[in-house]
């Protein structure tokens, strides 16, 4: 068995989403092309004189690092590789507050949609990222056995963060009993595929990112980011007055400053100050 393949079982008996595993997997891959004699271990160096002559953004560097050190940990080398934490610019908050995100505009566009299973997939899953703000990646991994209808409640496993319960307001949870309902399905995940070659197999990362990213072109708004749920939730918490350590703790955020960078707002700072 090849060292590749050893590692690609390695990820997959870890709880990471498959994109996940397929970056880390690709990003060893090439590495190992290039330096076959890293097989015994990778180190600080290897990956400077990899990127010297690259240019890759820090947070490539980055996604390269933390695969390095899942692979050192495969082989038991003992290596650990320092990841410098990224640093976050503001260009995705100034991009959403000069395009005003109205989800009733969303709302609206769902609505519209013909096929009532698509339409009813498709509002499940924007209507749990704009009220939970949770990952893609931990989106297409959700199970029946996730969520709670008694208590209202959605579990979250572990990926990026530790465990994490969320709470459902009743606009979720009338959109998933709906779709379930309607889907009456018996596979273990929530979200299905309807495409005719993987028809009811888990809807993939690829196929999540796909509905979104239709959805917000349906609805004519230049920034298709998946992540954009995420920002606008975590925003509307900070607005609605949500204490941060509660903010940290439902989005799975290891540090408070992690938040910093997903505050939209919604006015100038002069307005604001005439408003105090």
């Amino acid at each position: 068995m090849s060292i590749l393949i050893k590692f690609e079982n390695y990820l997959s008996g870890k709880t990471i989403a498959q994109n996940t595993i397929t970056s880390y997997y690709s990003r060893i891959k090439n590495l190992l092309d290039e330096y076959p004699g890293l097989e015994s271990g990778i180190r600080e160096n290897d990956l400077n004189v990899y990127f010297e002559n690259k240019s890759v953004t820090p947070s490539t560097r980055a996604l390269t690092v933390h695969a390095a050190n899942n692979f050192n940990k495969m082989i038991g080398s003992g290596i650990r590789l320092k990841s410098n934490k990224i640093q976050y610019g503001f260009r995705k908050q100034s991009e959403l507050e000069n395009e005003s995100f109205d989800f009733n505009l969303i709302e609206n566009t769902i609505s519209q949609y013909k096929d009532p299973e698509i339409r009813l997939r498709t509002k499940a899953l924007i209507y749990l990222l704009y009220y939970t703000g949770i990952r893609i990646g931990e989106a297409v991994n959700i199970k029946m056995k996730d969520i709670d209808f008694v208590k209202n409640q959605i579990f979250i496993p572990e990926q990026k963060s530790k465990d994490r319960t969320i709470p459902m307001n009743k606009n979720l949870v009338s959109a998933l009993k709906e779709y379930l309902d309607f889907a009456e399905s018996d596979d273990e995940y929530i979200f299905l595929s309807h495409g005719k070659n993987h028809k009811n197999k888990q809807l993939s990362y690829g196929g999540i990112r796909h509905t979104v990213k239709k959805v917000l072109i349906d609805s004519g708004y230049k920034s298709q980011s998946c992540h954009v749920f995420r920002y606008v939730f975590i925003s509307n918490l900070f607005k609605k007055g949500a204490f941060i350590k509660d903010i940290q703790e439902i989005t799975g955020h290891t540090t408070y400053g992690d938040l910093n960078h997903y505050f939209i707002g919604d006015k100038s700072g002069l307005k604001a100050i005439e408003e105090l």
